[in-house]
């Protein structure tokens, strides 16, 4: 089915209301009540034979008994009555329709057969679909309110939308209280036809809309959700998501440790940064990171902050938690503490956070120390910490001589201000927040929340452009069927440095071999679908010698014999030993949806007790695969600790790029490809694996 058109659904000319009702507590009054009271300029018709008027307008028995053809439709009957009255309006030629009724997918087996009859129903049509099972939607910006809501704010028009899959989330974010400035509020519910991802990609794409505010269990859509990110991106439109749901159920199930380390919550992570998408975790973080990117889409100039505010106590608090949430925040070049310091006692040596109250207060003194912070250039933001409260006092009088202050210095300089209410309690001035709001200044709400979405903000990056996926080299195809040897040589010649690798079939050539590679050595029994060797015990380490090489070989061989349906390339190999070095674990999991994620972490024996990795959406960079080392503790470890190292970084990264790379271009062949341990040696050595494990998707 092509993608339908929205603009009928969002900017319809006129909507006819089946199933309206003079009962006030029935879906159909509300939207013809919210119709008629938001504004709506088009023709609003109900429809019901029991009525002859619903609030004041003639109501109609049928489609085609009204005066013309409607651009969209609200259906507001039980479920099992939609379908006959969707095949109807299809045959009428209406492209949009809102449909609220519970028991689709929801509703169990009977439901889901169900929804499959709708969505037949449109595909068949054209017919795009918002719901069922959802609350509607506002479109401010267009008059039109298509929505069940029980009472309809009086909302402020502005720049942000908001899209979510809970139906009371968007109540509560649509209220007067958040004055967020709202353009849309799109409920999704069961999204039988129109989803996340159709709503987004119509939303960026309207001039009026700069923030979009995405409520999400799950995205059924990512390739069209990632186009429509992409657009975001070139038009300047910023998207913050809440996505819940964060577990590790994986997406493929996968006998790699890949599987577990990029489950699927690190996947979406991993998903969102490479289309820069905002994410938070709570709903509060939701409305406060709508709020500051509305005002400041781009980030700051640099990403030191320093908080203000006029209490030695509340900058302690604002030092801890920021601290904590990773706020960059350092002490006062000299040049801009000698420009502060007159406003300070003789014997106070002002810090980062700045407690702004020295000698008391005084306004001019308040404007030369904002002014030094805002000409140093290394300084990106000033953050204005203050308790203002519904009914005035704490420090609203201040606030009142700071704003003028504010103005100032910002038409003078690049560095950006934003206003912080140091706690969510007790409501907030109104007034002031007008003439803050008004002045172009974002005012956020809790400490923790504020300084964790300065965090966000500060570190924000435009996604840039990607990798080419190279084509799928020679071999990938019959990756099932590879012994040992032709896995590791395929890997070498993707570009990611393996351990020489010699299969053996006697203990003679076992012998032969470990002698050409040069004691100590490595002997392992494998096939390609043992990915877990060392709890079969078909692993023998540090081989020093001729007799250790043979008794080996001979112990192994009678294992292997014992391990049920290990397949013709099954094979035992003969490996050096690798010389010390950090071991890693390097692996790629490919989903047809989200595209090819690379994980990295700490491999060996910490893989099972840290389960810790950072994931990307491949393929990356060598720059990029280091700074995935420099998320973990892996960055750490191979920049030396302890007297130990510094080790190879520059060929680890050079090394998780090369898998990077053959993984996407292995997509579609490949389930998941794991370099198990990738052991990077010391600086000038290199990296080398010792272990790969190529898993091919199953048929479906």
């Amino acid at each position: 089915m092509p993608a339908p058109d929205l603009s009928k659904l969002f900017k319809p000319k006129s909507v006819a209301i089946i199933g309206a009702s003079t009962r006030e507590t029935a879906a159909g009054w509300r939207v013809t009540r919210n119709l008629k009271n938001g504004g709506f300029k088009g023709g609003i018709y109900p429809i019901n034979p029991r009525y002859e008027e619903v609030l004041g307008l003639r109501c109609y028995p049928n489609l085609k008994s009204l005066p013309e053809t409607p651009d969209a439709v609200f259906i507001g009957i039980p479920a099992e009555q939609v379908a006959p009255v969707l095949e109807e309006i299809g045959k009428a030629g209406i492209k949009a329709v809102v449909t609220n009724a519970s028991g689709f997918a929801d509703g169990g087996p009977e439901g889901i057969a169900r929804q499959k009859v709708i969505e037949k129903i449109a595909a068949d049509y054209g017919i795009a679909i918002c719901g069922p099972n959802n609350t509607g939607f506002i479109n401010l910006v267009d008059e039109t309110q298509i929505a069940t809501w029980p009472r309809m704010p009086n909302l402020k028009r502005g720049s942000v939308a908001a899209v979510t899959q809970s139906g009371s989330v968007a109540i509560a974010l649509g209220q007067e209280e958040f004055d967020l400035g709202l353009a849309y509020v799109i409920t999704a519910g069961n999204e039988a036809v129109c989803g996340v991802a159709e709503y987004l990609d119509y939303l960026v794409r309207d001039p009026r809309v700069k923030v979009v505010t995405l409520y999400i269990e799950t995205i059924r859509n990512p390739v069209l959700f990632a186009k429509a990110a992409q657009e975001a991106a070139r038009r300047n439109v910023r998207i913050v998501a809440l996505k819940v749901g964060a577990t590790e159920q994986g997406m493929a199930a996968v006998a790699a440790h890949t599987g577990a380390l990029a489950g699927d919550d690190k996947v979406y992570d991993a998903y969102f940064r490479r289309l820069g998408v905002v994410r938070v975790h709570d709903l509060d973080e939701l409305v406060e990171a709508a709020r500051l990117f509305s005002f400041y889409p781009d980030p700051p100039r640099t990403k030191t902050v320093v908080p203000m505010t006029f209490s030695g106590g509340q900058a302690g608090v604002i030092a801890d938690l920021g601290s904590q949430l990773g706020l960059e925040m350092p002490q006062f070049t000299p040049e801009t503490l000698a420009r502060i310091k007159p406003a300070f006692p003789i014997f106070a040596t002002p810090r980062n956070p700045l407690d702004a109250w020295g000698l008391g207060w005084d306004t001019q003194r308040f404007t030369d120390m904002v002014q030094a912070l805002a000409d140093d250039a290394s300084i990106g933001t000033v953050a204005f910490a203050v308790d203002m409260p519904e009914l005035g006092g704490a420090d609203t009088f201040i606030v009142e001589d700071m704003l003028p202050v504010a103005k100032t210095v910002a038409a003078k300089t690049d560095a950006k201000i934003v206003w912080i209410n140091n706690m969510t309690g007790g409501g907030y001035h109104k007034p002031m927040l007008d003439q803050i709001k008004q002045a172009g200044f974002p005012y956020l709400r809790g400490l923790r929340t504020a300084l964790n979405l300065l965090h966000i903000w500060t570190n924000y990056e435009k996604p840039g452009a990607r990798p080419a996926v190279p084509s799928m080299p020679a071999g990938v195809a019959k990756a099932k069927s590879l012994a040992e040897p032709e896995r590791f040589k395929l890997m070498t010649e993707a570009g990611v440095p393996m351990c020489a690798c010699t299969a053996v079939t006697s203990r003679a050539e076992a012998i032969d071999a470990a002698k050409r590679a040069g004691f100590p050595v490595v002997l392992k029994a494998t096939a390609p679908n043992l990915p877990h060797k060392t709890e079969l015990g078909l692993i023998r380490l540090n081989l020093k010698d001729a007799d250790a090489v043979g008794a080996a070989f001979d112990d192994l061989s009678k294992k292997f014999k014992a391990v049920p349906n290990v397949g013709e390339a099954a094979a035992i190999v003969v490996q050096p030993m690798a010389g010390p070095g950090v071991e890693l674990i390097v692996g790629v999991r490919n989903d047809p949806r989200f595209g090819s994620a690379i994980a990295v972490g700490l491999g060996g024996t910490f893989v099972e007790i840290l389960r810790e990795a950072r994931v990307e959406i491949g393929p990356v960079t060598a720059t990029e695969a280091r700074k995935m080392l420099d998320a973990t503790r892996a960055g750490t470890i191979l920049r030396g600790v302890r007297g130990k190292g510094p080790y190879d970084i520059d060929a680890a990264a050079e090394a998780i790029a090369a898998l990077s790379r053959f993984g996407a271009s292995a997509m579609g062949i490949l389930s998941a490809v794991e370099v198990n341990p990738l052991i990077v040696l010391e600086k000038g050595k290199g990296a080398v694996g010792v272990d790969v494990l190529l898993e091919p998707v199953k048929p479906a």
